[in-house]
């Protein structure tokens, strides 16, 4: 799950919520028509266990996606020499 509504519903659940009417009714646009299979699908045994281990790997994605964008910047600090070429490159149909 990584949507946004899949996330809210990771922290929802991290938090203590456990009814999975509450939580399917986290879900937005598309999702919204499937509610009755997600309030199933998140009908089981998450315990204070679970919480912490989605903790733990939600808060090492995030910090995987901080470190992803310093080096974004990064790199297009040291492209910036070469802007002009690579804007040049990009210019071509189906190239990028």
């Amino acid at each position: 799950m990584t949507s946004v509504c899949g996330r809210a519903m990771l922290e929802v659940l991290i938090a203590g919520q456990r009814d999975p009417a509450a939580l399917a009714d986290l879900a937005q646009r598309r999702m919204r028509s499937k509610v009755g299979a997600l309030t199933e699908a998140l009908t089981g045994r998450f315990n204070d266990h679970h919480a912490f281990m989605a903790r733990l790997f939600l808060d090492r994605i995030d910090a995987h996606t901080a470190d992803i964008g310093r080096l974004d910047e990064r790199i297009e600090e040291a492209m910036e020499p070469f802007r002009p070429a690579r804007d040049l490159l990009m210019s071509i149909p189906g190239f990028s």
